[in-house]
């Protein structure tokens, strides 16, 4: 993977997620368990774009990925539960599915 923002990480569980900004603006995610390999990298799912480094974090038995919207500069925020594909892109909290 090539980037030109800085990676953002969270763990979950025995898991780590890094999440970085691709080359093409997109948002992609990569995990390993404690101990092992990384896998290959994949497109966050909602196809969100960015401009920035994205930021991330785990709250119990989700991880969270935040961007800023490349069009209106707003936070939209996507999440996952452990080894499920994420949710889709929604502008802040009040859209978020707890």
């Amino acid at each position: 993977m090539t980037t030109d923002a800085a990676p953002a990480a969270a763990s979950l569980g025995d898991r780590i997620y890094v999440f970085v900004k691709g080359l093409d603006t997109r948002i992609y995610v990569n995990s390993a368990v404690a101990g092992q390999a990384f896998g290959r990298w994949k497109l966050v799912e909602g196809n969100g774009t960015t401009d920035c480094a994205p930021g991330a974090a785990s709250l119990d038995d989700r991880v969270y990925v935040f961007a800023k919207g490349i069009g209106d500069s707003r936070i939209y925020v996507n999440s996952a539960r452990s080894g499920q594909p994420f949710d889709g892109w929604g502008r802040g909290w009040s859209e978020v599915q707890w």
